[in-house]
């Protein structure tokens, strides 16, 4: 389960990274860049919350 998810974090930080170098305009890099943040942020609480699980047992 946990690596299924953090798997599916990845992907959608590698479509989003794509989309990015691939965007013509700078409104759309502007906008898949804060989508990349999201993701990234997305992806450090998630790990943040669980090494703090596996701390506490």
């Amino acid at each position: 389960m946990d690596k299924e998810k953090i798997k599916n974090y990845i992907y959608r930080l590698e479509i989003k990274i794509g989309l990015y170098f691939l965007a013509q305009c700078d409104e759309a890099k502007e906008e898949y860049r804060r989508e990349v943040e999201k993701v990234e942020r997305e992806l450090f609480e998630y790990l943040y919350e669980k090494n703090n699980i596996n701390n506490s047992k």
